[in-house]
């Protein structure tokens, strides 16, 4: 996974840099198929403006922009909002699979571990 910061009108240094990267990194625990991801930072006025970009793989890009005075609640804003689009789609997706594949959430559950509540109430001597 490839990771970019970039700054217009100004400079970061490289601990500020790897701090942004630190708090970045933690994106791939909500989604595993990042293949790059690109943070913009804009120094030109008191307050700090962050972008973040996130390439993933069979999905178009997810883009969250946040501003604040101080730079790293500005980072740590649009990583919320990153965050909050990140899961809104894993749940959407899944809901999807869930209604037109029922049986792929459901028959991968090995029969031991199925107990009487599935979407409502199947019994445990029904045989599938």
């Amino acid at each position: 996974m490839q990771i970019k910061i970039s700054t217009r009108h100004g400079h970061l240094s490289e601990e500020t840099q790897g701090h942004i990267k630190e708090k970045v990194e933690k994106l791939l625990h909500y989604f595993d198929r990042i293949t790059a991801i690109y943070v913009t930072v804009d120094l030109h006025n008191s307050t700090r403006v962050v972008e973040i970009e996130v390439d993933a793989e069979h999905k178009h890009d997810f883009i969250s922009k946040a501003e604040n005075e101080d730079l790293f609640t500005a980072v740590d804003n649009a990583l919320e909002k990153m965050e909050h689009q990140i899961v809104k789609y894993k749940e959407k997706k899944s809901k999807i699979i869930e209604e037109h594949l029922p049986w792929v959430t459901y028959r991968s559950i090995p029969k031991i571990h199925r107990k009487a509540t599935w979407k409502g109430v199947v019994s445990q001597n029904e045989d599938f």
